[in-house]
This record gives C-alpha cells, structure tokens and sequence, in this order.
C-alpha cells in the first residue's frame, strides 16, 4: 500500500462580507455570514512486490481531490430567538473510475466483471439547512415554607434540513438473475472510500430541553440552597416530507437526574411511537385517529446508579461536612505546630481519642475504594402488551489501596450480579515503584488470564521495558473453577 502525496489544507473560518473600517456600528447580517473552506488530495495504489514501479502499478494508481465549503450565519431575529441558516457543498475530482458489466464464465455462470476506467471525472453532495432556538424562563417564588422557589427553563430548538436525491445520478443497478439486484457507484473504492448517496431528505426536527430546580430553604445553616430536580428533561423527534409513509418519527425522551451531592444518579430513556403496531412493525395508521392517544409507548429504560467512596461514607458516619473536615485537618496542623515540652499532665479522654485518630488513619487506607451500585430496568410494549424486566442490577467495589509507600493493590469489580446470582471476581494488580522503575503484576482470575510489566518510569525511556503473558491464557488457572 503505497500513498504519495496525502495533502490537506484547513482554512480557517473567515468572514468575507465583513467590513474592515466599521467602528461601532452594528454588524449588517451579510456580514455574519461565515465561510469554511478544506481541500484534500490524495494518491494511492494497492499493488503486489512484483509488479512495483512498472506500467501496471501506474494504471492501478487512484488519485482524487476533494473540496468542502461550508456557509453559516447566526443571527437574532424578533429579539428573543436565535437563527441558525447553513449549507454545505462537498465536490470530488477523480482520476480512476470503474465500469461494472453482466458476463457469463466458462460454465455458463453470471458474473459481474469490473473495469477500470482512466479520466476526469467528478462526483458532488450538498445540503442546507436551518435553525431557530430560543430560551424561556418561568420562576416562582415563596416567602415562607420549605419550598422558596421554582424555576423552570426551557430551550426549544426547530429546524429544517434539506438533502437531494442524488441515488439516482450517481448509483447504477445491474439486474442480476433470480431478480436480484446489484447496486454500485463508478467510484467506489477511490482515494477517499466509497462514497455514499442519500435520498431525498426533507425534514423538520424539534428538540425541547428543560431544567427543573428548586429553591429550599435548609435550617442547620438558615441559608437558601438550590437543588435541581431534572439536570436535563429532553424531548426530541422529526417529519420527514420524503417519506412515502410513516412521516413522523418516533418521539424520544430522555432525563437525567443527581441526588445526594451526585452520589445517586437517575436516568430514563423512553420511545414513543405515533402509529399503531401490527404483527411487531408500525403501520401507518396513527395512534391518534385509531384510539385517540397521540403516541403509544414502545420501550423504556430506567437505570439507577450510585456510586461513593468509602472517604464520604467516614465522613457522614462521623456527622463532619466538609467545611468541618478542613478545620479538623487545620486543627490537627496547628496541635503539631506547639511545642512538645511542658504540656503538664494529659488530659481525661485523650487516650481514647488517639485510639479513634488511629482507627481513623487505618480507614483512610480505604478512601479511594468506591462502591458501585447499578440497576437497569428495561420495558417493552409489543402488541399492546407491556413487559419489564431486571436488565442489570449488581454491586461492585473498586479501587487502590496504598498498602506502603512503594507498594499498591488495584482492584476493580469485584461484587456480585443479582441478576445471574453470582459473583463477578476482580481484576487484579499489585503495583511496586523500584525508584525509576515501575513494576506491576496483573491478574484475572475470570478470563484466566495475567500479565507481568517492568519497565523504567521515564517517558523517554518507556523502551526500556519487559512485558510478558499479556492478555496470555496460562495453564496453571485453566483447572480452577468458581
């Protein structure tokens, strides 16, 4: 595989109708008119030892150019929305083409023979399009109670895409025997891949975004905090005026939300379909003149993550914030900063509390250790039956322990599947810095597979390394059963 030259040139984005001496004056929208310009050029055979550097490599040589230019405006329009017009055009100047034809071979069989064609040809895509967004706020608020405030944002966006049919310029059919048909374009496998054609497209898509939080009011510190209820709450979906039928396209939603400073995350996908289901496929019949709903339920997920470290579960045992955390730690350098000498006679309690300051430097071994909790329910409706099921739900640990200064253990999930009543056994690496070397030793007891790494620490010398069993099965594990 030979390529010479491969050339590419990125412009960057200019302004052509941009005046040069405007001062204050605001910009005309001609001027918001951005251009995007890339050109590449390419020239490349594929070719046997044999044959190299003689007249048959040459004919094989395919090389092409290929123009991008994109035009974009964003402007406001009626003050409050946001227009968004673009179009592309794409155009490729090839060398090589080629030319596939019916034949028969020497037992009467069909085939297809392709030939290779030598001159200018050139092949083009273009599309445009159009956007129009906006944000719309709605707030509520409340003098006394819990609750102090609603706010609600919501962030539409509409827009208009066009593509033409350019299937039936560029893609030839051979009719084969049997009614089979054979598609292909004369510039397939040229110096940038096969092209690909679309239909005719002309859609509108909508997507509406929200945001839910809440203002509340807290009493341990009689200060108003803000929660969001919904990070995102998306609603999305198309119609499309090429398609012959079933125009509108299933309706999805999505959500996503954080509870408990992150540690809780929620999230949910959900497919509606606005035609009515016969024998498994949608019909185009729409669920609103059929049974007077707008869409019907097609599928769903929930899933429901937690995830922590064993530093935030200490810290909540022990009823410490994090504000309090920091002036402990602030504490503990000031007692260290005081002379040692006269302290006079120790206090009733002090042993005890160097027994907790003990147990507690124990647990810190164990902060960057986080437990993973994950559930995900799946719900599908098929001839108006709807089902669920437990898709996953397991609980994992992972993490290091620093057992000493040179010495480290990795482990990674390990926990138990409650869906396959099993456990899922780690991956293993015990890690060792040997000053500028790094050793490491890793273990799957699952795959039955292990690794040994040393290597010097340096990234200028990350050559001088020994890895073996890499991703290796070895015997000693394959009689081991769990």
């Amino acid at each position: 595989n030979i390529t010479l030259p491969d050339v590419k040139l990125n412009m960057n984005t200019i302004f052509p109708f941009e005046r040069k001496n405007k001062g204050s004056n605001e910009d005309k929208w001609y001027e918001l008119i951005s251009l995007d310009y890339d050109m590449k050029f390419k020239s490349f055979v594929t070719t046997g030892d044999t044959v190299l550097f003689t007249q048959e490599m040459y004919d094989n040589i395919k090389t092409g150019m290929n123009h991008e230019v994109k035009l974009a405006m964003s402007t406001r329009v009626m003050k409050y929305f946001n227009l968004v017009p673009r179009a592309s055009y794409d155009e490729t100047w090839v060398l090589n083409t080629i030319e596939q034809t019916l034949a028969t071979d020497t037992s009467g069989n069909e085939i297809i023979e392709t030939d290779n064609l030598t001159g200018f040809d050139r092949y083009y895509r273009y599309s445009a399009g159009v956007s129009l967004n906006t944000q719309i706020f709605g707030t509520k608020n409340f003098k006394k109670g819990w609750l102090r405030g609603i706010r609600h944002t919501i962030k539409p966006d509409f827009g208009y895409a066009f593509a033409p049919d350019l299937r039936s310029v560029f893609v030839d059919t051979l009719y084969l025997e049997d009614e089979k048909i054979e598609q292909y374009t004369r510039f397939d496998d040229g110096p940038f891949n096969t092209p690909s054609f679309s239909n005719l497209q002309s859609q509108i898509t909508y997507r509406v975004n929200n945001i839910l939080e809440i203002k509340h009011f807290a009493k341990k510190d009689s200060t108003e905090k803000k929660f969001k209820i919904f990070d995102n709450l998306t609603i999305n979906g198309s119609y499309n005026f090429a398609a012959d039928s079933l125009k509108w396209s299933p309706v999805s939603m999505s959500s996503t939300s954080r509870f408990f400073k992150g540690i809780t995350t929620i999230r949910t996908s959900w497919t509606f379909d606005p035609y009515i289901e016969e024998g498994t496929r949608s019909v185009n019949k729409t669920t609103w003149s059929e049974d007077g709903k707008l869409v019907r339920l097609d599928r769903a997920t929930l899933r429901l993550s937690n995830r922590f470290k064993m530093k935030q579960i200490r810290e909540f045992f022990s009823g410490k914030d994090e504000a309090e955390s920091d002036r402990d730690e602030r504490s503990d350098r000031g007692d260290q900063g005081r002379p040692s000498g006269n302290q006079g006679p120790s206090r009733p309690g002090s042993d005890a509390k160097d027994k907790a300051k003990e147990m507690i430097s124990f647990m810190e071994l164990f902060d960057n250790i986080s437990i993973n909790h994950e559930m995900k329910y799946d719900i599908t409706s098929t001839d108006g039956v709807t089902e669920g099921r437990m898709g996953t739900h397991s609980l994992s640990l992972a993490g290091t322990l620093p057992l000493t200064d040179n010495w480290s253990v990795r482990i990674g999930n390990l926990g138990y599947d409650f869906v396959r009543q099993g456990l899922t056994y780690p991956d293993v690496t015990f890690s060792r810095k040997l000053h500028c070397w790094n050793m490491n030793f890793s273990w799957n007891p699952t795959r039955e597979t292990y690794s040994f790494f040393i290597g010097v620490s340096s990234t200028n010398l990350s050559f001088l390394r020994y890895n073996y069993g890499r991703n290796n099965v070895d015997g000693l594990f394959n009689n081991v059963r769990y």
